[in-house]
């Protein structure tokens, strides 16, 4: 089948999607990746619409909410088959979102619980990232990364070296972060990889100069997959340090597959959904603060061999999860038409 990945608000290297493009070519489908999230909000939802309407594709998939209904419809319309990609419990995250004002967020959380209704009823097919957001008949296809991906690594791990790849906001932890850094020794650097807005760069850069690490922390920006992951594959720790919001309070982040396909040693925040997943590797890697993350890095910093040992239980540990996600097979069964 001709498949059309259509996107208001991801950016075009966005892994998940290109997991999807890559998996579904595998099966002999014809698969192309169109974002407009350059467009702003309003420009980006008609630049879709029209894309959609004009495409040759016979399945079109949705991955942002505000576009699961529109889609569906304008899919549906020019008859294409629309396949949402559910990737968080919406509704919640809204709560947390701190660019929607106080007085609107009971509105904003009603009408993202709508447009998922709306697009759970048009789709052809529901695919989401997550097992806890899965109703059924949904085929979940999990973010868990293909080893095989991580070939091209670095040949150098700097032990000093801790970073974060993914979106750099305040609810991911960021400050968390760079506090965790203050708390070490002058020995260790933090990379931050990742799309990053101005007020957040701002106050980041604000709490690095407070406490004098502004010298050991780096600002990478948005890098392509594959140059962020060998980029990361440099260091020895991988942050993630999400806070406790109902979005995030069960989530496992892709980033920690991630880090462990690169024999990166996953650090976390005392969340449930993560620390469970961490605890198979080991229940010291999870952490309730700043000043716990340091003292745990340090530790590690002083033995080298169960540093070593960790890396390669980690690598391990992700090898052993892709065997049984296997996400690219999940996807290309959902793509099988039932006749």
């Amino acid at each position: 089948m001709r498949v059309e990945i259509n996107t208001t608000r991801h950016w075009k290297g966005d892994a998940r999607l290109n997991r999807h493009a890559d998996y579904l070519a595998a099966a002999g489908h014809v698969v192309t990746i169109k974002s407009f999230s350059d467009r702003g909000r309003v420009g980006s939802l008609l630049a879709a619409t029209r894309s959609i309407l004009g495409s040759e594709a016979d399945v079109v998939v949705l991955p942002d909410p505000e576009f699961f209904a529109v889609g569906s419809i304008s899919a549906r319309l020019s008859g294409k088959r629309p396949v949402i990609d559910i990737h968080e419990d919406y509704a919640s995250a809204t709560r947390n979102r701190a660019w929607i004002p106080q007085l609107l967020k009971p509105f904003v959380t009603l009408l993202a619980g709508l447009m998922v209704a709306l697009g759970r009823l048009l789709a052809w097919r529901v695919m989401v990232a997550a097992p806890q957001l899965a109703r059924p008949g949904d085929h979940i296809v999990l973010n868990v990364a293909d080893p095989s991906t991580f070939g091209q690594l670095s040949s150098h791990r700097d032990p000093g070296l801790l970073v974060y790849v993914g979106d750099i906001t305040i609810a991911r932890g960021v400050i968390e972060m760079v506090q965790s850094l203050a708390a070490l020794t002058e020995r260790h650097h933090l990379l931050l990889i990742g799309p990053i807005s101005g007020a957040t760069r701002a106050q980041v850069l604000d709490v690095a100069n407070d406490l004098d690490v502004l010298d050991r922390l780096e600002l990478a920006g948005r890098l392509d997959h594959e140059e962020a992951w060998r980029v990361a594959s440099g260091a020895q720790f991988g942050l993630s340090l999400l806070q406790d919001t109902p979005a995030y309070r069960d989530a496992v982040a892709t980033k920690l597959w991630e880090y462990m396909a690169c024999g990166l040693i996953p650090v976390v925040s005392d969340l449930p959904g993560q620390a469970a997943f961490i605890s198979k590797l080991d229940p010291r890697l999870v952490c309730s603060g700043p000043r716990e993350v340091a003292e745990v890095i340090s530790s590690l910093a002083r033995d080298e061999g169960r540093t070593r040992d960790l890396s390669l239980r980690a690598r391990e540990m992700a090898q052993s999860e892709w065997d049984e996600a296997r996400p690219d097979k999940k996807i290309q069964a959902a793509f099988i038409p039932v006749r």
